[in-house]
């Protein structure tokens, strides 16, 4: 019940972030260089190189009340839009700062890569960071006890490199990235002051205290538990509050709890139809925020694929389940802060229109959001979505572009 409260949320949250969306790129499109616009006399959006994507027009506000829950979501007026796809990373802890990975202007095209900074209450693009390497291959990891931010990225001889980026520093207009001294790193996460890494040659899993600069090895080699630590697709995720690390890829996953050092291997099963056939791995994850649940998007077979699915692992458990949804391909996906619903974004096939779902992933029931008319989501990847970590604040990405919502939920009476 609890969680058909947070489908609405998340639900109408996607609706009126891509309807915003729609806004943003359709104002875009008569300008070239960065302004500030007034919308509907009462809000400005920030708009960048010209677009040419009219989209429906956002309704300002959306209230309704579901499972007990009264939610009302209101587009924050914060978008923009840009050349070529942003990449969407976290919000900050101060639930406002949204971290993106974009293309420097005037270079849409090009493998360069930046980080900016989009306040959610001004609407301001800053401090971009360029970059050394071009393509980041893994979320950023967010440091929060240092205030900074690790990208792992690829420069271009296809070496990896590990970078910081001083948060403050970079806002007051300082030196803020540093290029971190790290063999082979083939995975990357962190939480707090230490950083969790796989080195590809060895296997090693490695935590690195971001202070003392200490290192302490957590796993002597990833192939003892089967898993290729050379594999392009291998990917750490950092649980947000418990001590645990999820490592997956084509080879298998495994689970690290690093207050006890233990580690477990789970299988995810394999598939025999005429649809699927081959044993399952997971393409991206999402921990939920308050249990040891992982959203897993899992392919099956080798890549080029035909589709995803999305399921539920319970990591304690090893339980693992599908939840069936009408889309081909699962895009990427965000838990509501408190760990109820899923938001999930996908495409019914290649080319397709579409809308954002809100998804209980106890009952199986889900809500497809309507509050515009279908639209396409080109581009779309795992990087795009952010739901911030109070709840009050939501954003999505589309093909040129990046909106932001606020959200107000209140608790009404329950079924």
């Amino acid at each position: 019940m609890r969680r058909q409260r947070a489908a609405s949320l998340a639900f109408l949250l996607i609706g009126v972030a891509c309807a915003a969306i729609a806004i943003v790129f359709f104002a875009a499109a008569a300008l070239r260089d960065v302004e500030r616009v007034q919308v509907a006399g009462e809000a400005t959006l920030m708009l960048a190189p010209t677009m040419e994507s009219p989209l429906p027009t956002p309704q300002p506000a959306q209230e309704f009340t579901l499972g007990g829950w009264s939610y009302r979501f209101v587009w924050s007026g914060q978008a923009l839009a840009h050349g070529r796809a942003p990449m969407v990373g976290d919000f900050l802890p101060d639930n406002r700062t949204l971290m993106l990975i974009v293309a420097p202007d005037g270079k849409e095209q090009s493998d360069a890569r930046q980080v900016a900074l989009l306040d959610g209450d001004s609407g301001s693009l800053t401090n971009y960071l360029p970059l050394s390497a071009t393509e980041p291959v893994h979320e950023p990891a967010w440091l929060e006890s240092l205030q900074k931010m690790a990208v792992l990225s690829v420069d271009k001889d296809r070496d990896p490199q590990v970078q910081t980026i001083d948060v403050n520093a970079a806002r007051a207009g300082k030196a803020s990235i540093e290029t971190m001294e790290l063999a082979e790193v083939g995975a990357m996460s962190g939480r707090g002051a230490q950083l969790f890494t796989v080195e590809r040659t060895t296997g090693r899993v490695l935590s690195t205290d971001m202070v003392s600069g200490r290192q302490e090895t957590l796993i002597d080699n990833l192939r003892k538990l089967g898993l290729d630590p050379a594999d392009y697709w291998l990917k750490m995720l950092t649980h947000p509050k418990e001590p645990l690390v999820a490592i997956f890829g084509r080879t298998g996953m495994a689970v690290l709890d690093t207050s006890s050092g233990k580690v477990r291997t789970i299988p995810l099963g394999s598939d025999d139809s005429e649809a699927f056939s081959g044993n399952r791995w997971i393409l991206n994850a999402q921990w939920n925020p308050s249990n040891a649940e992982l959203a897993l998007e899992i392919a099956v077979g080798d890549p080029p694929l035909d589709a995803t699915r999305l399921f539920i692992l319970d990591t304690a458990t090893g339980e693992i389940g599908r939840i069936p949804i009408p889309r081909q391909w699962v895009m990427d996906m965000a838990w509501a802060p408190h760990g109820e619903q899923l938001l999930v974004l996908g495409l019914e096939h290649l080319g397709a229109t579409s809308r954002p779902l809100l998804v209980d992933t106890d009952s199986m029931q889900f809500l497809e959001l309507d509050l515009w008319p279908p639209v396409v989501y080109e581009g779309l990847s795992r990087w795009s979505v952010a739901w911030s970590v109070d709840g009050s604040r939501f954003a999505v990405m589309h093909s040129n572009g990046v909106t932001i919502f606020d959200v107000v939920v209140e608790e009404g009476e329950h079924r």
